[in-house]
């Protein structure tokens, strides 16, 4: 809305401005001839074109910052575009961040649990010391060979090495002895780590050892466990066994009773009836007496 009211207003002004021309009217002059006239519009209708133009083309880009640049339009899908890139990067500058701090903290390790490893670095007096050696040693071979010329160049030369010999020297003997003390410490360091391992071994030799005994002696209390239990289940058994066997003679000797006894209930039957039947007779000869 912006934009196309600004081009209506810059059109119009153009318009207007086209049609009177680029001077107001009091500050015009009329020429007698047609040639002035015909050139004066035609320079003014590609002035008023050309600014046109760059009119239009200053309120569209007036327009975009208005609109994308300054007030873009914050809806769902630019936040959680927003929302990705801010994770992005977090992410980059994390990384980068743990990438460039984890060379220092893997050499401070190493450093920390290998003190062997660590370089050995020559100082520059000490380079200094072992050159003026040099100088000084071939200074020598040359002063002993028969043919040499001595100089005044040569002698100026061999005049400082000379004097930096002593100081070589001692520097020289000073290295060796911090390396000495460097050695000594890395073999106590190593003895010490040897008797730790050894500790440590042998640690580990008697925590095996009570581990075989309390292993052995769970063992042997189970071993007992089981017998006993066996040794109770026999026993059930037993009993379970000896009172069947009491059970099954019980019921032998009931159904060997049973017999006897069947047959004294007969016997008592047989008696009775007789003895009824004595008695009817008896009735009977009794009621014929009669």
């Amino acid at each position: 809305m912006r934009s196309s009211s600004i081009i209506a207003f810059s059109e119009g002004a153009l318009s207007r401005s086209s049609s009177v021309g680029p001077f107001p009217p009091k500050y015009t002059t009329y020429d007698s001839s047609s040639y002035s006239n015909s050139s004066s519009s035609s320079s003014s209708s590609s002035s008023s074109s050309c600014c046109s133009n760059v009119c239009r083309r200053i309120c569209s880009s007036i327009d975009w910052l208005l609109t994308e640049c300054l007030c873009p339009p914050f809806d769902l899908s630019f936040q959680q575009r927003l929302r990705q890139q801010q994770r992005f990067l977090l992410l980059f500058f994390t990384l980068s961040a743990v990438a460039a701090a984890y060379p220092f903290v893997f050499l401070s390790v190493i450093e920390a649990h290998y003190p062997d490893i660590r370089p050995v670095h020559l100082p520059k007096a000490l380079t200094a010391a072992a050159a003026a050696a040099a100088a000084a040693a071939a200074a020598d071979t040359d002063a002993d060979t028969p043919d040499a010329t001595t100089t005044p160049a040569a002698t100026a030369a061999a005049t400082p090495a000379a004097a930096a010999a002593p100081a070589a020297n001692e520097a020289a003997g000073r290295h060796k002895f911090l390396t000495r003390q460097g050695i000594n410490d890395s073999t106590d360091a190593a003895a010490a780590a040897a008797a730790a391992a050894e500790q440590q071994q042998q640690q580990q030799q008697q925590m095996q050892q009570q581990q075989r005994k309390k292993r052995n002696q769970m063992q042997q209390q189970t071993a007992k466990h089981w017998q006993q239990l066996l040794l109770l289940m026999k026993n059930k058994q037993q009993q379970q066994q000896q009172q069947q066997q009491t059970k099954q003679q019980q019921l032998n000797l009931a159904q060997q009773q049973m017999p006897q006894e069947q047959q004294q209930i007969q016997m008592q039957m047989q008696q009775q009836q007789q003895q009824q039947q004595q008695q009817q007779q008896q009735q009977e000869a009794h009621h014929r007496c009669l």
